[in-house]
């Protein structure tokens, strides 16, 4: 009987009763996102970190704090053809293809961009790649301070490539402050062209922003805020094989030959185009000359290059 009782005082009593336990760990929850643009799939990313600290061609380290523009996956990608022929005139915006051309293939500024419309922005880019303060505008001796060289006089007008009126305009990196050291594999360039050349080229790239297609063919009109792949219909030198670059008709070698000083006369590209070498902020601006291989683009090495320290490399092994 006294073990009935028991049994009833416990059933009555447990459902009342506390135990103490450990309690589980609790996983943080995430961090609000503050711009809803941002929520992307777990493989994409629309800024691309760079590295926090990085050697330069020199040796030196530095930190950065700027973000490399980069599609979320997905993303729709309109082409843009930038028709040098149709809205040419003397053979002034063909110049400045054949510039940008040079750009893209020989220092390797990415084809793809990210359409931008805000005024304040490309303020910014203006500043951060030199733009504003017109360089090759003036006589010699400025000139001379600078850095910089034009092919004569009426080439006064700073082409900046790619345009401020993209995401890798500028600095080519999103967030970087006054004082950050030159990301050189992001920087825009700029050359000296006649100022009716870049009238024609406004022309023409807004006939090409209007006329955007979709791979379909489908034209859509680029908006702000899109991504954008340009190309050049243009008959001129390096445009012509960026063409070939692309499609996959050059090879490694080819393109290191065409992107090389020698031989070139002063109205070639290789010789007109420029990169700024002191950071935003700084009231002195210095640039210096933007050659594959050479100076701050140093850490592209030719493939004969390569392959020459590969075989000295070689023969002091089997020495």
């Amino acid at each position: 009987m006294e073990n009935f009782l028991t049994i009833l005082i416990l059933l009555y009593i447990l459902p009342y009763t506390t135990f103490s336990s450990p309690i589980p760990p609790q996983h943080p929850a995430p961090a609000p996102i503050a711009d809803p643009d941002l929520k992307l799939s777990p493989q994409s990313t629309t800024e691309l970190p760079t590295r926090t600290s990085e050697e330069t061609p020199n040796g030196s380290l530095v930190k950065r704090t700027g973000t490399v523009p980069s599609p979320p996956a997905g993303a729709v990608i309109k082409n843009v053809l930038v028709d040098c022929i149709r809205f040419d005139e003397n053979g002034n915006l063909e110049d400045i293809c054949n510039i940008d051309c040079y750009i893209h293939l020989c220092l390797e500024r990415s084809t793809l961009m990210k359409y931008n419309q805000e005024d304040s922005i490309q303020g910014v880019h203006r500043t951060e790649s030199g733009f504003g303060i017109h360089p090759f505008t003036g006589v010699q001796v400025r000139l001379d301070g600078y850095g910089v060289t034009r092919f004569g006089p009426q080439y006064q007008s700073p082409e900046e490539w790619p345009p401020a009126s993209s995401a890798q305009g500028g600095s080519g990196l999103v967030g970087s402050g006054d004082g950050d050291p030159i990301d050189y594999r992001h920087q825009a360039l700029l050359a000296g062209v006649m100022s009716r050349g870049q009238t024609r080229q406004g022309t023409a790239l807004n006939s090409a922003y209007t006329k955007a297609t979709l791979h379909d063919g489908t034209i859509s009109p680029l908006r702000n805020g899109e991504w954008f792949d340009v190309s050049f219909r243009s008959n001129a030198d390096y445009c012509r094989a960026l063409a070939r670059w692309k499609s996959g008709d050059m090879h490694i070698e080819e393109k290191e030959e065409k992107c090389k000083k020698d031989n070139k006369g002063p109205k070639d590209p290789v010789n007109r185009v420029f990169v700024k070498t002191t950071p935003k902020g700084d009231r002195k601006p210095k640039f210096e000359p933007a050659i594959r291989g050479e100076g701050k683009f140093g850490y592209f090495k030719g493939v004969s290059k390569r392959d020459e320290e590969d075989v000295n490399k070689k023969e002091e092994v089997g020495q």
